[in-house]
């Protein structure tokens, strides 16, 4: 044990979604607060629910009711959400008493409860929460949320970029820490079929920012091309029906399956026997999908969207194409699925890139580093404010 490190910080986390709910934004709030409770802090997560009802304790958070602005419509809808806010605001200022950081993952305007926090504050954005803030000058609870922040921090350089350029005055707080790496599962021998057989993997929600209809049509073509392959789409969302329909209009959904959600282990296993996973989006913060498939010794073709292009080195560790290019997405997996030679060479860069990259615990520290700042920071002003009162 380091002697020379201060013991002993207590942070509450509040997150849209947690454990055991798959997703990127789950992975990396429970990744974050195991490294931390592995450092000897004290972590809570915390995730609001909409009803009191809903309120409780497991092993993955503690589930709090924080209506979200504008949930009441009629009168009574309001005065409930009034009062709902009230009590949140009252349960809130006991679970964070004592604490040391409150972090804030994800912001949404419900978390503005949290302006009144008896501690400093931080938040993360990891990506489309970004698009929360809008572009116009109209006032915003992430505005305030924003202000009393004592740092704010992003996940890759491209949303530091996305965000100062709709708040260029939050400069000065504003930090980039990028995800941790997965840990690196032993892959099993692997046979680079010259196309026949391969298997195509998408992982995340089916929504139309991901870009999955990109995805199958450019599936339609491999197939149209003569190359016999299989495409399996892991995750839930609205775009089902609709890429279901686009997969029976191309005549290939015999060869597409949809998974569905499934338990992180299931994941795994697909990523450990697929040939290449596909991230085709549209817009990204930083995928944790991207660096999970490398660690599996599973090729990637991927967008330029977002932070994508800081992990993926085109050609060493990954393939690139165009976001929203359909046609350089068909051009890219029909070079990959015809060429074992590139999906070896592939597998391996992937793999040595992620055994060099940051771990939980390494990214954990860099937290760490500011927390003990802010609490600092915090210290400094409660003594200014106690001499001020006194002196008043």
């Amino acid at each position: 044990m380091d002697v020379n490190r201060p013991a002993g910080l207590g942070v509450v986390s509040f997150s849209p979604v947690t454990w055991p709910v798959r997703g990127g934004l789950s992975t990396v709030v429970h990744s974050l607060a195991e490294a931390g409770r592995k450092a000897g802090d004290r972590v809570v997560l915390v995730r609001p629910v909409g009803s009191r009802s809903e309120e409780g304790e497991d092993e993955h958070c503690r589930r709090v009711c924080i209506p979200a602005p504008g949930d009441g419509a009629s009168t009574l809808g309001r005065v409930r959400e009034a009062l709902l806010t009230l009590r949140a605001r009252r349960v809130l200022a006991g679970m964070v008493k004592g604490r040391s950081v409150v972090h804030v993952h994800f912001p949404q305007e419900r978390f503005d409860v949290l302006r009144g926090a008896d501690a400093p504050l931080v938040l993360t954005y990891h990506g489309s929460d970004v698009l929360r803030l809008g572009n116009g000058s109209a006032p915003n609870p992430l505005d305030r949320l924003n202000d009393r922040a004592s740092r704010i921090f992003v996940v890759s350089e491209f949303l530091r970029r996305d965000l100062l350029d709709r708040r260029p005055h939050l400069e000065p707080k504003v930090v980039c820490i990028r995800n941790g790496r997965p840990p690196l599962p032993a892959p099993p021998p692997r046979r680079w079929a010259r196309g026949d057989g391969s298997r195509i993997l998408f992982v995340g929600d089916l929504l139309p920012v991901k870009g999955v209809d990109l995805l199958v049509r450019a599936f339609g073509r491999l197939r149209a091309g003569g190359i016999r392959c299989s495409l399996t789409l892991v995750g839930v969302g609205p775009e089902r029906t609709s890429l279901e329909e686009t997969a029976a209009d191309l005549g290939v959904a015999g060869e597409v399956r949809f998974r569905g959600q499934v338990p992180n282990q299931e994941v795994l296993a697909e990523m450990l026997q697929a040939d290449v996973l596909v991230l085709p989006s549209r817009r990204e913060g930083l995928p944790n999908v991207l660096l999970e498939a490398m660690a599996a010794g599973c090729p990637v073709v991927a967008s330029t969207a977002g932070g994508i292009p800081e992990i993926v080195d085109g050609g060493r560790n990954g393939l690139l194409f165009p976001a929203g290019d359909g046609d350089a997405l068909f051009a890219r997996l029909q070079e990959l699925l015809t060429s074992p030679g590139l999906r070896c060479r592939l597998a391996e860069g992937g793999r040595e890139y992620v055994a060099g990259y940051p771990d939980w615990g390494q990214v954990y520290e860099r937290y760490r580093e500011h927390y003990l700042e802010v609490v600092r920071e915090w210290e400094r002003a409660g003594r200014r404010r106690i001499r001020r009162a006194h002196a008043g």
